[in-house]
């Protein structure tokens, strides 16, 4: 079953600060420029505009934050459930861990290969984006508040995984009577600074060689990720207790027939790990 985590406790966070500081801000200058209409004659036509200006940007700055804070967490989704993020693998290992089992998608399964395709992939981010950003904006409740009357269509997400990022790319319809987002469609990019095309060729290297050298699974493993990360790498014998950036790569024999592997980046947004399992017949 593919297991949907929530975003972290600090990308809630951050995205409650960004709210909070947008509405501050729009708050406070509001007062600040009616103060400025009495005190100094202010045009009510430019004091209109700067409103207007004002909640623009503050709600664009909204949007973004939950833009960003959506593709990290399809991408985590991604990872902790081996390349899938909308469909369901067809095989999965269940391994037992404090209590609970960690459900792992099987990309080797006996002598089949499941390693998802990388437009399969980009489709699946863009799906799940789609969904969490609506989940994020929550119809801009916080800006109704305010008195601002805001509609919105639903987002256009595409993603292209580079070779040393993943590019989202997001349109969206707006329409606010009282900012200068009018009748408009928005569009809004986010690159983020994780190499998930070589860690995709990294775990199909795996899966292609370990069903090609089944008996002689774990030398020759070892061989292939050299090779694919460029330099020397240690094992843990148990990742799934182990966080240690210094060893992106590492794998366990949970029985006879089965291994679990994680692939781990750090990057700028939080560590990252894509999570598998291959089973031998």
């Amino acid at each position: 079953m593919i297991k949907k985590p929530l975003p972290s406790k600090s990308a809630q966070i951050s995205i409650f600060i960004v709210i909070g500081l947008m509405l501050l801000i729009v708050t406070a200058l509001f007062f600040y420029t009616s103060g400025m209409s009495k005190g100094k004659g202010i045009e009510e036509s430019k004091l209109a505009s700067q409103r207007q200006d004002l909640g623009k940007k503050a709600m664009e700055s909204f949007i973004q934050s939950c833009f960003e804070s959506s593709a990290w967490t399809a991408v985590n989704l991604l990872g902790v459930n081996g390349g899938y993020a909308v469909r369901k693998p067809e095989h999965v290992a269940a391994i037992p861990y404090a209590g609970n089992e960690i459900i792992l998608s099987c990309l080797l399964y006996e002598d089949e290969t499941f390693m998802p395709r990388k437009p399969d992939i980009e489709s699946e981010l863009a799906q799940v984006v789609v969904l969490r950003v609506e989940q994020c904006l929550q119809g801009f409740e916080q800006f109704k508040d305010m008195g601002f009357t805001v509609s919105q269509g639903r987002p256009e997400v595409n993603t292209q995984i580079r070779d040393a990022s993943v590019l989202f790319t997001m349109d969206i319809y707006i329409h606010s009577e009282r900012t200068a987002l009018e009748d408009s469609v928005r569009s809004f990019r986010f690159e983020l600074p994780l190499e998930l095309n070589s860690i995709l060729m990294t775990a199909s290297e795996i899966v292609i060689k370990a069903a090609r050298n089944q008996e002689q699974a774990s030398e020759a493993m070892k061989a292939v990720i050299e090779q694919a990360i460029g330099k020397r790498l240690d094992f843990s014998p148990a990742f799934i207790t182990t966080i240690n950036p210094e060893m992106p790569t590492s794998y366990e024999f949970y029985n006879s027939t089965t291994m679990v592997w994680s692939i781990r980046q750090k990057t700028l947004y939080g560590n990252y790990s894509f999570l598998f399992a291959t089973v031998f017949g």
